[in-house]
């Protein structure tokens, strides 16, 4: 499983408190001033690179040697000659003779992405409706972070096919909400026209709330709900109070509270719900993949794992001054840490847990309801 170095771990466990966005912009910056070079020196050398050199480049695990910037930058110097064999290894990645090599597969997703190769956005479709295992395996965590931004940044056009992966049951349940993810970033930067998106969003409201097994559309819907109140549509507003009163609903991803607030206010929160960066285009692999973890060498390790305890610590500061019980609950020592535990690698098993948590309040909560 592929992880990066981002703090998906955190946002995560407290998804609704405001400093953990700062926090990780702060981060990212820091890391990106880091590990980015100027373009010139990404480009250099391309030349001496042949179609095979780059490919073989694209499939050979670093081994502690960081991340392969020339190969890199001569695959987007020679994008026409590299597009269909990207395209190849995603489609190679699903089917009866699978070739899931969770590398090519991600250097696929991102160079296609910075490219917006539509062609690339059918593919990924049906790539997001891997099993969980298989899913997991090929994306890990670049799944919740960036799958709606695979999605936005080679948008072919056709909606439909986003809302089919947003009502497919069959389908990862983050994989759907990535799809409703895309539906809004597209709709922020006017690639669709609002009254497309109002429908289809309408729609879905009203299918999750009245379905039979509610428990298979919490993330969809929470996700929806969420997306609704970020671009404040007003006209949704009875078709939302409903989905906030449904089985459909998990209050534990945010509050009913949060979203009606939101969706009356015209201020700016840009802890949460202005957060617009995670829906941005991928535009630049080098700063892409120089957050993760797997591609740095050990001294970029030791560096990094420093400026997170760096944040970490300002983190901890600003949480206890701001919630100080909230801050007890997640940093007592008696108590697994899960924000230092997790450049350790532990974050898989802790959202685990909490996913695991979540899903028995919630069920308690419906008989609750029932009675």
């Amino acid at each position: 499983m592929f992880c990066k170095l981002g703090l998906s771990g955190m946002r995560s466990v407290c998804q609704n408190t405001s400093d953990i966005s700062t926090t990780e912009t702060d981060m990212n910056q820091s890391v990106s001033e880091h590990v980015s070079e100027p373009l010139e020196v990404q480009n250099a050398s391309t030349e001496t690179l042949s179609l095979e050199e780059i490919l073989q480049g694209l499939q050979a695990y670093p081994e502690d040697s960081g991340l392969p910037r020339q190969v890199l930058a001569g695959a987007i110097a020679r994008r026409d000659e590299v597009t269909p064999h990207l395209l190849a290894w995603i489609g190679q990645a699903y089917g009866p003779d699978a070739d899931q090599d969770g590398l090519k597969v991600n250097f696929a997703l991102y160079l296609l992405s910075q490219f917006s190769e539509p062609k690339a956005c059918p593919l990924i479709l049906q790539l997001l409706r891997l099993p969980d295992d298989e899913l997991d395996m090929l994306l890990g965590d670049g799944l919740t972070e960036d799958g709606r931004r695979y999605l936005i940044s080679t948008y072919d056009g056709n909606w439909e096919a986003l809302v089919e992966l947003a009502l497919d049951e069959a389908a990862n349940e983050f994989s759907r909400s990535a799809a409703i993810g895309a539906m809004s970033g597209l709709l922020r930067t006017g690639r669709v026209e609002h009254k497309q998106v109002i429908m289809t969003w309408k729609d879905l409201l009203q299918r999750w709330r009245e379905t039979d097994q509610p428990d298979r559309q919490e993330v969809p819907m929470s996700g929806l709900v969420i997306e609704v109140a970020r671009h404040r549509l007003s006209e949704l507003r009875q078709d939302l109070e409903a989905a906030l009163a449904s089985e459909s609903f998990d209050p534990m991803m945010i509050s009913s509270e949060e979203v009606i607030q939101r969706l009356d206010s015209q201020e700016d929160d840009p802890g949460f719900f202005d957060n617009w960066h995670h829906y941005r285009p991928i535009t630049d692999v080098f700063a892409e993949f120089g957050k993760w973890q797997f591609f740095q060498t050990p001294a970029e390790r030791i560096e990094a794992a420093a400026r997170l305890e760096e944040m970490m610590a300002r983190y901890r500061e600003n949480l206890a001054r701001e919630n100080p019980e909230l801050a007890r609950k997640l940093f007592d020592p008696q108590l697994n840490d899960p924000f230092s535990a997790w450049p350790q690698g532990k974050a898989k098993r802790a959202n685990k847990s909490m996913k695991q948590k979540r899903k028995q309040q919630s069920k308690s909560r419906k008989q609750n309801r029932r009675k």
